[in-house]
């Protein structure tokens, strides 16, 4: 008889024939085996699916679903719906784990049986003090959100109990942005809390910063964290922001409405919290 896993690694994906190779090397390395993958790819025009079969051998039990629509919440419940772990593990294609990474999470879960959702502290792809900076930013912000009530985790790293995601009926698919962040307000508000794990870090991508500039990009940011905390779940499309591995430098054009007003309302905020935002 099949046992069945602790966790299922669910791992949306669209044309990532160049990443995924990366992080299913690294679930094939794991400590800790008693996991399955579900990998859910969203109508890829290049070898991601054949890319993800060649893997069939190696992680067992591997499955590839072929989604019918390219949207990640979607893909991402999609996944969960034939997952068989007790906990859902989301990882995006473009993120890379430690060998420990799985085995780490399920001591942590076993020592504090309470817990029902977490996240980790991240490390950028590469060696430059920027990115180290940036990615250390990230991780105080993460903290820090959580200490005033307002908490955010990366959809591309997030470990929730399978029954605790369903019960809030997972990612909302109707949201255009930041369905993450609103994934964690919900749970909040069903009095699940959100742990965050210093260690393992997950190795973070910084290709679309490359793409599209560190300060273009703080600037989207920024929009949809403003938005997100004064006018709540955003279903508007403020700007494009393409899943997958073919986002092209220069394509995204920012749509500026009431940018400024929540750009300002943003740092009045962090200022009433001791943090400026400079930029």
């Amino acid at each position: 008889m099949n046992r069945v896993p602790f966790f299922s690694v669910v791992v949306p994906t669209l044309n990532e024939e160049k990443y995924l190779p990366k992080l299913l090397h690294c679930l094939v390395n794991q400590i800790d085996k008693n996991f399955e993958v579900i990998v859910v790819d969203g109508q890829s025009e290049d070898r991601t699916v054949e890319v993800a079969k060649n893997f069939l051998l190696s992680i067992l039990p591997l499955a590839v679903l072929n989604a019918t629509k390219r949207n990640v919440s979607y893909q991402r419940n999609l996944g969960s719906k034939h997952a068989k772990g007790k906990f859902l593990v989301f990882l995006d294609a473009d993120t890379q784990i430690p060998f420990n990474f799985l085995s780490q999470v399920h001591h942590y879960l076993l020592e504090n049986r309470n817990c029902n959702l977490l996240t980790t502290w991240m490390k950028p792809d590469s060696k430059s003090k920027a990115d180290q900076a940036l990615i250390a930013i990230a991780n105080t912000l993460i903290e820090l959100a959580k200490t005033v009530d307002k908490p955010f985790m990366g959809g591309f790293n997030v470990v929730i109990k399978k029954l605790t995601f369903r019960q809030v009926h997972g990612f909302d698919e109707k949201l255009r942005l930041a369905e993450d962040h609103d994934l964690a307000q919900r749970l909040l508000k069903s009095k699940v809390i959100l742990h965050i794990l210093k260690e393992p870090k997950v190795t973070i991508s910084l290709r679309r910063f490359r793409r599209e500039g560190t300060l273009s990009l703080l600037r989207k940011y920024a929009m949809v964290t403003s938005k997100l905390l004064f006018e709540g779940p955003i279903t508007d499309q403020l700007f494009d922001y393409p899943m997958g591995g073919k986002v092209s430098r220069g394509k995204n054009k920012t749509i500026k409405l009431k940018f400024n007003q929540r750009l300002n309302k943003l740092k009045r905020y962090l200022n009433r919290i001791n943090l400026s935002l400079d930029f």
